[in-house]
C-alpha cells in the first residue's frame, strides 16, 4: 500500500478513535478531569506513547483496552457504570477500531526543529515574493506545536492534529469576516507551520492586526536581519503565534471588535442594536409566518426552562436567541415559560401581562455572508456581556464552567443549530391554561415543532459546509483545539517551544541564574508543576533575558476577558517622561504581574476597596506598597536614587506609617544614595484628570518616616 493511502487509512481510524472517546468517555475523561484524557481533543499521538496506558503495537498488553475488556460487572470495567447511571461497555466494533489504532504503525514523521530564523527568512521570501501586493498580508505560525516533543523525543502533535489547526485558524479568521466565501490560510514554508493571511479576504481592518501586535506577549527582539527587513516592508510586527491569535480573537474585548457587534458602557438594549445591524425589526420578525419557537424545561445549558426562537433575515439568513431564567424564579410566573410563554416583556404577542415571560439573559447566533456564525450573550435587558452569569447558564466541558462568548459559544454549536435531543413543551402544557383563544392561536402559531426541525436541519447544513471550507477537522471544535491548547498550564515539554530554544543546557542555565525568580519559574518546570499559562507569560521576559536570546519590548495587556477581563495593566513609554505608567482599569478579585526587564515589576491585587500595588525595583525586594482606589491612574518614576546590584544586599521596605497614614518607601527610595546599581522606583499620582501620561505628573516627594528603617537583611526573592 502507497505511504500515502496508510496515512489516509491512519487518518480514518484515529477519527474513529476520537469519536468513541468522545461519545463514550469524555464524560469523566475531558481535559483538566480524569486521568487520561480521552475526549474530542485528546492528542492521539501522546496517549499513543504512555506506556501507563498504551503499548503501542501491543493491543493485548495495553492498560487501557484491559480495562474495556473487562466483563460486565466488574467495578474496573470502563466505562465505569454504577446503578444510578448505568453505562453500557464498548461494542465489539468499538473495541477493535481502539485495538487497531493501538497495533497500527505510529502516525508521526521524524521533524527538525523550526526554529525562529527559519520562520523569519520564510516570512521575507514570501513578502518579497508578493511585491505590490505584501501590504495586505500578515503571518501566524505554528511552529511552536510542530517543535513540541515528549520526554522521548518524538513530536507530541501528529501531523493531523497540525492540519486541525490550520483549519482552527482558518475558521476562526472566517468567523469574524463580512465577506461572502470562505477563505483558508496559506503554508509558505516547507513544514506548512508559517500561515499567510490576506487581510482583505475576511474584510480585516489592519487596525485590528495593529492592536493584537502591540499588545503581543512573546515578541523577542533577535537581532534577525530577515525579520527586521520585514517588519520595514510592511510597517507592523508580521508574524505573531498563531495560538495566542486564535485566543485573542475567541474572546472579548476583540471578538466583538472585529464582528462590530453592538453594546459597551452599560448600553441597555445592544440586542435591539444587533438586530437592527442585521435588518430585523423584532416586532415584525415575530409576526412572520416563519418565525418559530420551543421551549423546554431541561437543557445542558440552561439551569431553568429555557425558550428558543428562530427569526427570519432579510437577506435569507437567520437569527436564532434563546431566552434563559434564574432557577430561583422558577416560581414567579415571569420565570416560569408554562405560565407566561408570550415574552418577552416588550413583545407584542399578548395584551395579558401575565403571559409575558421575563428572561435573565439570553444568547444571539447569527449568520455570517459566509456560512459560518457570530455569537451575543445579553443580561435580560439587552445589556452586551463579556461571559454569562453562573447563575443562569454553564458550560459543562470547562471545569470553572464559565460561558465566554465567542469561543464557548463556537464549542458549543460545533455542529451548527441541529439539537438532536430539543422537543418542544409548552404547546401541550399551556392547553391546560384555558387562555384566550387570540394567545392559545399564537402559541400554536409559534409552536410549530415540525417547521422548527425543518429550519434545524437547513441551517446547520449550511453552517456544516462553511466548517469543511476552512479544511479538516475531524470531531474537533478546530477553533477550541487551538484556544485550549494555548490555555492550559506548561509544562516541560512546552518550555522549549514557548522560548524558541532548543539548546541541550537551557534548563541547566534557567536553574544555575543568580535570579531567584528565574530559578523558581525553572524549578517548576522541572518537578511537572503546571505552570498557568498567565504566569509563564509574566515571566517570560525574565527567561528571555536570562538566557540572553534577545530582547522583550514594553507591549500593551489586551483585557482579555479568559485572563481576568478588566484589569487591563498597560506597560506605557511615554516621550520625554522617564517612567512606566499604569493604568488601573477595574477592580476584580486577581492577581496580575507586569515585568519588564529594564524597568520595576508591577503587581496589582484588587480587593474590595481598590487596588494594592507593589513596585519591585530591579533586583530587590518590594520599595513601594500603595494602596489605590479603582480606576485611579498611577505612575512608576525614578527618584533619583539608584538600589545596589541583584547580589548585593538591599533594604526591606519600611511599612510604618507616614504622616498621612500611607506605607512610604524604604530608605534607598527616600534619599540615601545606596550602593551604585539600578534606579530604584516609586509610586508617583498624577494631577487630577491627568490620565493619559502625555505630559509629566507632578512629582510629590515621600513624607519621612517615623522610625528609622532597619538594617539591612540578607537579599531575599521577590515575593510570588
Amino acid at each position: 500500500m502507497a505511504l500515502a493511502a496508510v496515512a489516509d487509512v491512519r487518518a480514518t481510524i484515529e477519527e474513529q478513535v476520537i469519536a468513541i472517546f468522545q461519545e463514550k468517555c469524555a464524560s469523566c475523561h475531558k481535559k483538566g478531569d480524569e486521568d487520561p484524557e480521552l475526549s474530542k481533543t485528546t492528542d492521539l499521538s501522546a496517549l499513543r506513547r504512555n506506556d501507563d496506558y498504551v503499548k503501542a503495537g501491543d493491543s493485548a498488553g495495553s492498560p487501557l483496552l484491559k480495562l474495556l475488556n473487562l466483563p460486565d460487572g466488574d467495578k474496573k470495567r470502563m466505562p465505569k457504570s454504577k446503578p444510578s447511571k448505568p453505562l453500557p461497555p464498548l461494542s465489539a466494533e468499538e473495541k477493535s477500531i481502539i485495538a487497531l489504532w493501538i497495533d497500527g504503525p505510529a502516525n508521526v514523521a521524524v521533524r527538525d526543529f523550526v526554529d525562529e530564523g527559519q520562520v523569519a527568512n520564510a516570512v521575507l521570501a514570501d513578502l518579497q515574493h508578493l511585491q505590490n501586493r505584501a501590504a495586505g498580508v500578515r503571518y501566524l505560525s505554528l511552529a511552536n506545536l510542530y517543535n513540541e516533543r515528549d520526554a522521548r523525543g518524538n513530536p507530541r502533535h501528529s501531523d493531523l492534529f497540525l492540519e486541525y489547526c490550520r483549519t482552527g485558524v482558518s475558521k476562526m479568521l472566517n468567523s469574524l469576516s463580512s465577506n461572502p466565501k470562505i477563505s483558508t490560510v496559506e503554508a509558505v514554508d516547507p513544514a506548512r507551520v508559517v500561515l499567510r493571511v490576506t487581510l482583505a479576504n475576511y474584510g480585516l481592518a489592519p487596525e485590528l492586526w495593529k492592536k493584537l501586535a502591540t499588545s503581543y506577549p512573546y515578541r523577542v527582539n533577535r537581532g534577525l536581519q530577515a525579520a527586521i527587513d520585514a517588519e520595514k516592508i510592511l510597517g507592523v510586527l508580521p508574524m505573531m503565534r498563531a495560538d495566542y491569535v486564535v485566543f485573542a480573537l475567541a474572546q472579548a474585548p476583540l471578538y466583538h471588535e472585529a464582528l462590530g457587534i453592538p453594546g459597551g458602557q452599560k448600553q441597555r438594549a445592544a440586542d435591539v442594536a444587533l438586530e437592527a445591524k442585521l435588518g430585523v425589526d423584532y416586532d415584525k420578525a415575530i409576526q412572520n409566518p416563519d418565525a418559530v419557537r420551543a421551549g423546554f424545561q431541561k437543557s445542558g445549558v440552561s439551569q431553568g426552562n429555557r425558550l428558543i426562537e428562530r427569526l427570519p433575515r432579510p437577506d435569507g439568513g437567520y437569527i436564532w436567541k434563546s431566552y434563559d431564567f434564574d432557577p430561583t424564579r422558577q416560581n414567579e410566573r415571569g420565570g416560569d415559560l408554562f405560565r407566561a410563554p408570550l415574552g418577552p416583556t416588550n413583545a407584542e404577542l399578548t395584551k395579558n401581562s401575565n403571559l409575558k415571560f421575563l428572561h435573565d439573559g439570553g444568547e444571539i447566533v447569527f449568520s455570517l455572508p459566509n456560512g459560518l456564525q457570530g455569537y451575543m450573550l445579553t443580561d435580560g435587558k439587552g445589556l452586551r456581556l463579556e461571559e454569562a452569569p453562573l447563575n443562569v447558564v454553564t458550560d459543562s466541558s470547562r471545569k470553572d464552567s464559565r460561558i465566554i462568548n465567542g469561543i464557548s459559544c463556537m464549542s458549543c454549536h460545533r455542529d451548527g443549530i441541529y439539537m438532536t435531543k430539543v422537543k418542544d413543551e409548552v404547546l401541550a402544557a399551556t392547553k391546560n391554561l384555558k387562555l384566550d383563544p387570540e394567545d392559545q392561536a399564537t402559541i400554536a402559531r409559534l409552536h410549530d415543532f415540525p417547521k422548527l426541525e425543518k429550519f434545524f436541519k437547513a441551517d446547520s447544513e449550511r453552517y456544516t459546509q462553511a466548517v469543511d471550507q476552512c479544511g479538516p477537522a475531524g470531531d474537533q471544535e478546530p477553533v477550541a483545539l487551538l484556544y485550549n491548547y494555548f490555555r492550559a498550564p506548561l509544562s516541560m515539554s512546552s518550555l522549549v517551544v514557548e522560548l524558541a530554544d532548543n539548546s541541550p543546557d537551557l534548563m541547566a542555565r534557567l536553574s544555575q541564574s543568580a535570579n531567584e525568580s528565574v530559578r523558581a519559574t525553572a524549578a517548576k518546570f522541572q518537578s511537572e508543576t503546571p505552570v498557568p499559562r498567565i504566569d509563564f507569560e509574566n515571566a517570560f521576559p525574565l527567561l528571555v533575558a536570562e538566557l540572553m536570546i534577545g530582547q522583550v519590548p514594553p507591549h500593551d495587556r489586551l483585557a482579555l476577558i479568559d485572563f481576568g477581563g478588566n484589569i487591563e495593566n498597560k506597560i506605557i513609554s511615554t516621550p520625554g517622561v522617564d517612567g512606566v505608567g499604569v493604568r488601573v482599569t477595574d477592580r476584580k478579585k486577581r492577581d496580575l504581574r507586569v515585568i519588564d526587564a529594564e524597568d520595576p515589576a508591577m503587581e496589582s491585587q484588587a480587593g474590595d476597596s481598590g487596588i494594592k500595588v507593589t513596585i519591585h525595583p530591579p533586583g530587590t525586594r518590594p520599595g513601594v506598597v500603595r494602596n489605590e482606589p479603582a480606576r485611579k491612574v498611577i505612575r512608576i518614576m525614578p527618584d533619583g536614587s539608584t538600589a545596589p546590584p541583584e547580589s548585593s544586599p538591599t533594604s526591606p521596605p519600611n511599612t510604618s506609617p507616614s504622616t498621612s497614614g500611607q506605607p512610604v518607601a524604604p530608605a534607598a527610595a527616600t534619599g540615601t544614595p545606596p550602593p551604585s546599581g539600578r534606579k530604584v522606583f516609586k509610586i508617583v499620582t498624577p494631577k487630577p484628570g491627568e490620565d493619559d501620561f502625555n505630559s509629566p505628573p507632578v512629582v510629590t516627594p515621600s513624607k519621612p518616616a517615623d522610625t528609622p528603617a532597619p538594617a539591612p537583611p540578607p537579599a531575599a526573592p521577590p515575593p510570588k
